[in-house]
């Protein structure tokens, strides 16, 4: 089975509670939706969305989706590397993608970086300074994707992104204390974040 055709379409989401209000007198009445239809030679379909919270949570993200410039794949460590490796063979040479929390352990994450060239982003298994440290000893991940509200806060969410070798953003987001967008350890296009 190989896949034979992609359709991206881009969908206008209105929130279903009329406005979304945020901090600093930041509202949204939208989202800008990705949809992505896989098509196989066997005639089996597959989809999946990509719907970012506003600028908050990497801008440019929907535009880069629909563009074909860069998939983020969130498994939420829920699948097995098995099953990760006989999915990234069924794929065509070209696409441009990180997987995210591909696997629930450490173990099976590094056993799948050692078996693909595709790269990947460590999110609930970096949460510490040590895990971080791990993660840059193992050469384990490209990236980080550092959430506040699991690595122990702004200030030490601040402390683990400053260990890493190399730290630039995508984009960074409007305010510096939104840490929860992936963060790349080794971008040869490298910026600071913050200041």
């Amino acid at each position: 089975m190989k896949i034979r055709e992609i359709e991206v379409y881009q969908v206008d989401l209105p929130y279903a509670g009329g406005t979304y209000r945020l901090s600093g007198g930041r509202s949204y009445t939208g989202f800008d939706a990705t949809l992505v239809c896989l098509r196989t030679d066997t005639g089996l379909e597959g989809w999946g969305e990509s719907t970012p919270f506003g600028p908050n949570y990497i801008a440019s993200h929907a535009r880069g989706v629909r563009a074909g410039e860069f998939f983020i794949v969130d498994s939420n460590g829920g699948l097995s590397v098995e099953h990760l490796l006989c999915m990234l063979n069924l794929l065509p040479s070209g696409l441009d993608f990180v997987l995210e929390a591909p696997c629930a352990t450490w173990r099976e994450t590094l056993s799948l970086r050692r078996r693909t060239s595709v790269p990947i982003i460590f999110d609930e298994l970096a949460t510490d300074d040590a895990s971080i440290m791990q993660l840059i000893s193992e050469d384990a991940a490209e990236g980080i994707d550092l959430k506040i509200s699991k690595c122990g806060g702004v200030t030490r969410g601040r402390r683990q992104r400053d260990m890493c070798p190399v730290t630039a953003a995508f984009e960074a987001p409007p305010e510096p204390a939104s840490l929860s967008h992936a963060l790349h350890v080794n971008s040869p296009n490298a910026r600071e974040a913050y200041r």
